[in-house]
């Protein structure tokens, strides 16, 4: 796992402990554009720990890409 990735995962875990309700992202937009589905997996396992919710604005809405 890349080292920015395990930061990421990191700051997420404390920030669920502190009490934030779960995390989102906008993966039309950089740089959650470049996410792949494993690394939101990852990262929607730890919010699902705490019991959090996860929100998105999809990459595109009009059916002629892949969403994921």
């Amino acid at each position: 796992m890349p080292e920015q990735q395990k930061k990421i995962l990191y700051q997420i875990e404390k920030e669920m402990k502190a009490g934030i309700c779960g995390i989102s992202t906008a993966l039309k937009y950089p740089p959650c554009s470049f996410c792949n589905v494993e690394e939101i997996a990852k990262a929607c396992k730890i919010v699902k720990r705490f019991k959090g919710i996860y929100s998105t604005h999809m990459r595109n809405e009009n059916g002629k890409e892949d969403l994921l």
